[in-house]
């Protein structure tokens, strides 16, 4: 099997000897060429040299691993995040289709990442994943926008023009303002876990609401909700009760 070149950044030593150890251990084919716990100090032996893989920290100090990819882009290595922050950060990660690991990390997880980073015939992390990550990641930014994956690559949008989103089997479609429709190819509940940190709410086993544009809730045993373009969609009961908390916020 053919070695992969590796590199380690994480503001945490201990974090770092527990990968490296498990690496050695259950990874033969992965060879260490450095370990980092400063950022700078990565991105100066970045810029220089170049790995096959990058375990990276999302969080750190000095600069998170986002910003220091911003400084390397194209890159030319594939990246493995690895974090112990399983909120923003993770559904971010996971709706761009970027690896990542959460600590403390399970050999069965690193096992299966390392047979991913097999399986792309040694390509760097591509770019539209990496910008669709970052847009995603603009949660605070006046401008709200997401990068969608969809079947000709990612659509990036504004969280204000999405109405609804309705699931169709394992994909989702989007329903956008004046009318577009996008075919998501993630399932419903992972784009839940993206949109649930703007304004948006699950209503129905197969529909995600944007309450910015709910202009109506009609009493039932769920009831309903009538969207400004005049579209009614159903609430079920069990989700009644979360949704109109959050809409009269």
């Amino acid at each position: 099997m053919k070695p992969i070149k590796a590199i380690l950044v994480d503001d945490e030593k201990h974090c770092l000897d527990t990968l490296s150890r498990d690496l050695t251990r259950h990874c033969p084919e992965v060879q260490i060429e450095a370990i980092f716990d400063n950022p700078q100090h990565a991105l100066a032996w970045l810029r220089e040299n170049t790995p096959d893989v990058v375990f990276l920290d999302v969080v750190m100090p000095q600069m998170t691993g986002f910003q220091l990819l911003e400084q390397l882009k194209p890159t030319s290595f594939h990246v493995i995040f690895t974090t112990a922050h399983s909120e923003y950060a993770v559904q971010a990660l996971r709706i761009s289709a970027i690896d990542y690991l959460l600590k403390p990390i399970v050999k069965e997880e690193l096992l299966a990442a390392i047979d991913r980073l097999h399986n792309t015939n040694g390509a760097g992390l591509p770019i539209p994943h990496l910008e669709a990550l970052l847009y995603n990641l603009e949660k605070a930014n006046h401008i709200k926008r997401i990068g969608l994956p969809t079947r000709a690559g990612y659509d990036f949008v504004p969280t204000d023009d999405i109405f609804y989103c309705e699931a169709d089997g394992n994909y989702v479609n989007v329903f956008m303002n004046g009318g577009e429709k996008l075919f998501v190819t993630r399932s419903l509940k992972e784009l839940e876990s993206l949109l649930e940190t703007f304004s948006f709410c699950r209503i129905h086993h197969s529909f995600i609401v944007n309450l910015a544009h709910v202009s109506r809730y009609i009493r039932g045993d769920g009831g309903e909700v009538i969207l400004g373009n005049g579209i009614t969609l159903p609430v079920s009961r069990n989700r009644k009760d979360d949704f109109l908390e959050k809409w009269k916020l």
